[in-house]
């Protein structure tokens, strides 16, 4: 653009300075050194400058500041923007910068937040011209050769993120009039804990409702005790474990069994070969006296197991956390320094596990340049193509595609550092392997009647599993199908029995939240984006609704009361209904919706939040009221 231009003076504004240091040193490369110029530099015919993440932020008197219950709703006649604290001189120094600007080039990070960001600073500084911004968008790494490329031919009209500013706009205001009015009421409503703040967010109630209501769930369950009859079996050197088959003795399901023994109890997880402690006691009488048993049947099955799909953040930040015990927050930090600081993956921001068909070619190119050679044989090629919709498909990307990697990852890092790039990297290899296949083996033991089943798998070959070490399982696959050809070939098999023994258990109640799981269950029910998941998570810990032990969340008391208590009735906590704002969030980009779309979102959310805070005023005066009676009684 620098040439197109002639000598007007372009702006270069990048949402953080150590992308504005990667923007220099790529122009330093056409231009040569670049000048210091206060805060900012100069090179070429180019001025770059950088925020410091969102430098204004709605003013606090936009409503009134007076916390009266009487006065909520509180709406903004106009949201109105002021200096965030500590950043004046540095939004000083920009405003200088863009008013002596010909051309704006908007460089702030590829996603919603990072458009809102640039925007909101350049109304701040009283921009008009919209004409003369453009848009810098890559989920690339920011390398020179790319940064150089977008610049030259890869800039977009900023009119074309018009709506995706206004999506931008429409959560933030959307979550400033939600927040102020719901934390003032609920805050005000509890006046046993005056000068504590009880926060609430669009997002971030119904996802502590998740966390909540998963505790209660487990803390309710009631376990039921149960047995799995198992005996052990062996022929030359080939041995296995079988467990008894209740149909082949019994009638009734262990489900009916269990439901006349405790009415109550919940038996979701109830194998169906479970047993009572009195019908292991009948089948060991049957078949104490046995020394053998019968095989009666043998199935081989090999299938072909593909490889895995490439890392959205959600799916990284859930195997982080799965392996490491990294919180949400820590991956996300980890994966921004692998992008920016190294610029060995792409823009890690993302809701996509896909990538696009044009990125073929550098598929090809990443995996000659980063497959190791002991792994080469394995690549298939043919993956490597738009028609392997797996990976390559268009239809599911919006922002930016799935996490790749970049280059290779530079030695001494930092042990965190290189685990999160080791993920992405075995998983893009991965995903370009050859199928694994697996046997699996299915084995039949008739012992006086008593049925034994023995379910077991073996890796023949490992194909994409050898990126995570996993060896071929051949020997021990083999003598199992030796027994098979064996039982053809004989007819009848006669196997040693040896130990059996019941292995006492318990019904499971179900698992509570990881932070890696959390991740999971909001991308999956539409709750916040790539951007804000972890920040939402790290804020209920924060406010002392969530605490972490032993790697899982738990709900502290004070977040139990606030959705089991004072938002038991409330709209405003549900996981579907938010999941509609945030689909109508979405809308307003994907559907080229701009400013109209804005509107009617904010016209809808006002509607609601106020309906909400009416709601919530007069259940919580009734139930101060019924508590005063009880009190007076």
């Amino acid at each position: 653009m620098g040439r197109e231009q002639g000598q007007k003076k372009i702006l270069i504004l990048c949402e953080k300075r150590l992308v504005a240091l990667q923007f220099v040193k790529a122009l330093e490369s056409r231009y040569g050194r670049a000048r210091k110029k206060g805060l900012f530099f100069e090179v070429g015919p180019y001025i770059v400058a950088h925020a410091q993440g969102h430098l204004v932020e709605i003013a606090d008197d936009v409503v009134s500041t007076r916390w009266r219950l009487e006065e909520l709703p509180v709406f903004p006649e106009k949201f109105r923007y002021v200096p965030r604290e500590g950043t004046e001189r540095l939004l000083k120094e920009l405003i200088r910068a863009i008013r002596q600007s010909d051309i704006i080039l908007n460089c702030g990070d590829s996603g919603r937040e990072g458009e809102l960001v640039i925007r909101l600073i350049l109304k701040y500084a009283g921009w008009r011209d919209w004409k003369r911004v453009y848009r810098f968008w890559t989920s690339k790494a920011l390398t020179d050769e790319v940064i150089l490329s977008v610049l030259e031919n890869g800039l977009k009209p900023a009119e074309e993120f018009d709506s995706l500013y206004y999506s931008a706009l429409a959560r933030q205001h959307a979550d400033f009039i939600s927040g102020v009015n719901l934390t003032r009421l609920v805050t005000l409503t509890q006046e046993k804990n005056r000068g504590d703040v009880w926060s609430v967010g669009r997002v971030q109630t119904p996802t502590l409702r998740l966390v909540v209501e998963r505790d209660i769930a487990i803390e309710s369950f009631r376990p039921v005790p149960y047995f799995l009859l198992k005996c052990r079996f062996s022929r030359k050197k080939l041995t296995w474990e079988g467990v008894f088959v209740r149909s082949s003795l019994f009638k009734k399901k262990a489900e009916n069994v269990f439901v006349e023994k405790s009415p109550h109890a919940d038996l979701r997880n109830l194998p169906e070969n479970a047993l009572t402690g009195e019908e292991v006691r009948k089948v060991l009488k049957i078949i104490a006296s046995e020394r053998t048993g019968v095989v009666t049947h043998v199935s081989l099955k090999e299938a072909a197991e593909s490889p895995p799909g490439l890392f959205s953040l959600a799916s990284l930040q859930a195997e982080a956390n799965r392996l490491y015990g990294f919180s949400s927050g820590k991956t996300l930090e980890l994966a921004q320094r692998l992008y920016e600081e190294y610029r060995v993956i792409s823009y890690p921001r993302t809701d996509s596990e896909y990538l696009p068909a044009n990125a073929v070619p550098e598929v090809r190119n990443l995996l000659r340049t980063l497959t190791p050679d002991s792994l080469r044989n394995l690549i298939d090629w043919s993956r490597v193509s738009e028609s392997y919709r797996k990976i390559f498909d268009d239809s599911k990307i919006t922002d930016h595609h799935a996490l790749i990697p970049q280059g290779r990852c530079p030695d001494g890092v930092g042990s965190d550092l290189q685990k999160i790039y080791n993920l992405i990297l075995k998983r893009f290899l991965a995903a370009f392997m050859r199928d694994s296949m697996k046997l699996s083996v299915e084995i039949h033991v008739n012992v006086k009647g008593a049925l034994f089943k023995t379910v077991k798998h073996f890796v023949t070959v490992a194909g994409w599993r050898k990126v995570y070490g996993i060896r071929e399982e051949v020997e021990k696959a083999e003598g199992f199908k030796n027994l098979k050809k064996e039982l053809h070939e004989r007819g009848r098999i006669v196997v040693l029995k040896g130990k059996c023994f019941a292995d006492e258990r318990k019904t499971l109640p179900p698992s509570r939240y990881t932070e890696g799981s959390l991740i999971r269950e909001m991308k999956a029910r539409g709750l916040g984006t790539a951007a804000t998941r972890s920040a939402i998570i790290d804020r209920l810990k924060e406010v002392g609704y969530l605490h972490v032990k032993d790697r899982k969340l738990v709900s502290t008391a004070k977040g139990r009361k606030l959705i089991l208590n004072i938002m038991k009735e409330s709209s405003f906590s549900s996981v579907d209904i938010t999941s509609e704002w945030e689909r109508r969030l979405n809308e307003i980009y994907e559907n080229n919706m701009g400013r109209e779309g804005y509107r009617l979102f904010m016209r809808d959310i006002k509607s609601f939040v106020k309906s909400e805070v009416e709601k919530l005023k007069r259940r919580l005066s009734a139930d101060g009221k019924a508590k005063e009676v009880r009190q007076n009684d």
